[in-house]
């Protein structure tokens, strides 16, 4: 999921419907295992340790990985390896809205995707 989606922490409930849908798609059941990846970016390098704390505090994460992107003005990026999870609504209910405090708080781009 594109971070454009979710505008609204009341859209949590609809980000996790969407989610859903496309793991599904990708051949995901119900109550298997699933193995998400938390790309944030468009970081100031300033806030770059404050996003990495929030990341680690909201998400369960299994590593965690820096780059950089842009061509002239570079901006930090993250890449949170998630532990597994079980594949419920409820999960992914939760995944949404650490997606939107990360948005709101820091001002970064997030997208949320299967490992």
């Amino acid at each position: 999921m594109k971070y454009e989606y979710l505008s609204d922490p009341n859209e949590a409930e609809d980000a996790a419907d969407y989610y859903t849908r496309e793991f599904r798609k990708r051949g995901v059941a119900d109550g298997d295992p699933l193995q998400l990846v938390v790309r944030v970016s468009r970081i100031g390098k300033a806030k770059l340790a404050a996003v990495e704390t929030d990341v680690v505090r909201l998400y369960d994460c299994a590593s965690v990985e820096h780059g950089e992107h842009g061509l002239v003005f570079k901006k930090a990026t993250l890449t949170a390896r998630l532990q597994p999870l079980r594949f419920e609504r409820s999960q992914l209910v939760n995944a949404a809205r650490a997606l939107y405090r990360l948005m709101l708080d820091h001002g970064v781009a997030v997208e949320i995707t299967l490992a």
